[in-house]
C-alpha cells in the first residue's frame, strides 16, 4: 500500500507567483488510518492543523473516498488527500511495488513515495531485518532511491509491540528538497502514527532539468557601476516594476560585470544549507600561514648518538612489554602507509562480498592532529612509559634528556620552555618543577 507524487504540484498563491519566479514549499502528511472512519476525521483535523497541501493514506476507509479532493487506486488500499492545492493524476492502478517499478520506467520524473510497506531493514528500522526488508532495500539500492526516514520514534504502536513499517523515500534530484521529516506523536486513532515533511520551495518541474543558475564575477570596483544600471533599468520598466523585477537585475548585471561559465555538474542531493555552513566553519578554523612553520631540532653529535641508542632500546623494551597495536604502521619496520591502505582494501572487499540486505556499513574516518610531533606531551610520554613498567634505568635516561628543553622560534623571538609538569609523580627520577 504506497502513494507517490510524480507531477508538479502548486498552490493557488505559487500558481500567481510562478511567473515571478516564486514558489511555496508543499507538507505533506503521510499515515494509515486502519480503515477507520473515526481516523479518518482525525487525520482532516490534523491535516488542518500542521497545515499539510498533501496526504499520503494506506488503508483508507472506502466510504470516505467520495469527492474531489481523494484520488485512490483501483482497490481503494491507498490514496492521496489534496485538501488544498491542486494536482494533475498522470495515472493509478494497483497500489503494488510492481506497479510502481513500470510507472518509474515510463514516467521517468522525480517521486516521492510513501506508504505502510510492512518491512523492516535497517536502512529505516533499528529492528532486525526481515525477508520483505531485505527485498526492499535491494530495490531501492539498485534503483538509486533515498530513503528519508529519520530518528528512533516508531510508526506502528500496539500495546507493547513497535516497529517502523511506514517508509517515505524519493528519486536523487528531489532527495535533497525533502526536509523536516518527523513522526508525529499525536493520538489520531489508528495504530500508526502520522508522518510529517516539507518539500522546499523549488517547482517541481524544474528538477527535471539541470541547474541553469546565472552566476557573475563579480568585480568589486563596479558595484557603483551595478547600481547606475540597476537604477537605469528601473526607470525604463516604471511601467511594470514587479513583473520586471527579476529581468531588471539579470540586464544590470549582465551589462557589468561577466558571466561565469556553467558547470555540467549536478549537485548532490546531501548538500545542504547545513553543510555549507559547518564547511564555512571548518574553513575559518583553518591555520593561518604562520603555523605550517615547524621547527627544526639542532641537537649535537654526541645528542643524536644518544638518541638513535635509545630508541633501539626504547624498542626492545616495548616489545617485551607486550608490544605496539597491530594497527600502527607509521614508524615500524616492514611497515608503512601502503601497508595501511592495503589493510583497508582488505576490508572493503570483505564488506562487498557480502549480500546488500546483510551488508555492514563502511566508513573511514581521517584524522589529522596538527603538529602532533612538536606539541606531544612530555608528561604524557613519561606516564605512558610508566604504565608499560619500562626499565627503570631506561625510564630515568629519558626523563633527564626532557628536562629543560627549549623550542626558539626566530621570527618571533620568543623561547618557550616546557619542562615536565606537577602532575608526572616522582617514580623515578626526581623531576624538576618548572
Amino acid at each position: 500500500m504506497m502513494q507517490h507524487l510524480t507531477q508538479p504540484v502548486t498552490t493557488d498563491r505559487s500558481r500567481r507567483e510562478h511567473y515571478q519566479g516564486q514558489h511555496e514549499d508543499i507538507k505533506i502528511m503521510q499515515g494509515n488510518v486502519d480503515r477507520g472512519s473515526n481516523a479518518v476525521d482525525m487525520l482532516y483535523k490534523m491535516a488542518e492543523e500542521h497545515g499539510a497541501d498533501i496526504v499520503l493514506v494506506a488503508e483508507p476507509n472506502r466510504k470516505k473516498l467520495k469527492g474531489r479532493k481523494w484520488i485512490h487506486d483501483q482497490n481503494m488500499d491507498a490514496a492521496i488527500y489534496v485538501p488544498g492545492v491542486q494536482i494533475k493524476i498522470l495515472q493509478h492502478g494497483a497500489g503494488t511495488l510492481h506497479n510502481l517499478r513500470e510507472d518509474m520506467k515510463k514516467q521517468k520524473k522525480e517521486m516521492v513515495i510513501g506508504g505502510d510497506f510492512n518491512a523492516k531493514s535497517f536502512l529505516w528500522s533499528p529492528k532486525p531485518e526481515d525477508r520483505r526488508g531485505e527485498l526492499l532495500s535491494e530495490w531501492l539500492a539498485e534503483e538509486n532511491l533515498i530513503v528519508h526516514n529519520r530518528g528512533s520514534v516508531p510508526t506502528f504502536i500496539r500495546g507493547s509491540s513497535e516497529s517502523y513499517i511506514d517508509i517515505t523515500f524519493s528519486t536523487q534530484k528531489i532527495a535533497r528538497q525533502v526536509i523536516n521529516w518527523k513522526v508525529l506523536e499525536e493520538e489520531n486513532l489508528s495504530l500508526h502514527q502520522h508522518i510529517l515533511y516539507t518539500i522546499t520551495g523549488s517547482n517541481w518541474t524544474e528538477l527535471q532539468k539541470p541547474n541553469t543558475a546565472q552566476r557573475w564575477v563579480i568585480n568589486k570596483e563596479r558595484l557603483t557601476d551595478l547600481s547606475l544600471e540597476v537604477g537605469r533599468q528601473l526607470r525604463n520598466n516604471h511601467n511594470n516594476l514587479r513583473s520586471a523585477e527579476h529581468f531588471t537585475a539579470t540586464n544590470a548585471c549582465d551589462k557589468t560585470f561577466v558571466r561565469k561559465r556553467s558547470s555540467a555538474r549536478r549537485p548532490v542531493y546531501w548538500w545542504t544549507a547545513e553543510v555549507t555552513e559547518a564547511r564555512k566553519k571548518c574553513i575559518e578554523k583553518k591555520p593561518g600561514q604562520d603555523k605550517k612553520y615547524r621547527p627544526i631540532c639542532l641537537i649535537n653529535v654526541a645528542g643524536k648518538l644518544l638518541e638513535h641508542l635509545l630508541v633501539k632500546r626504547l624498542k626492545e623494551e616495548i616489545e617485551r612489554t607486550g608490544g605496539l597495536a597491530d594497527e600502527q604502521h607509521g614508524f615500524r619496520e616492514k611497515r608503512s602507509t601502503i601497508s595501511a591502505l592495503r589493510r583497508i582494501r582488505e576490508k572493503i572487499d570483505e564488506v562487498k562480498q557480502t549480500p546488500w540486505g546483510r551488508r555492514k556499513l563502511c566508513a573511514l574516518v581521517t584524522v589529522d592532529v596538527e603538529n602532533a610531533f612538536n606539541t606531544a606531551p612530555w608528561c604524557g610520554i613519561l606516564e605512558e612509559l610508566r604504565n608499560r613498567n619500562i626499565a627503570p634505568y631506561l625510564y630515568n635516561i629519558i626523563a633527564s634528556y626532557f628536562e629543560d628543553r627549549r623550542n626558539r622560534s626566530n621570527p618571533m623571538e620568543c623561547v618557550l620552555q616546557r619542562c615536565i609538569p606537577n602532575s608526572c609523580s616522582k617514580w623515578y627520577y626526581p623531576c624538576r618543577i618548572c
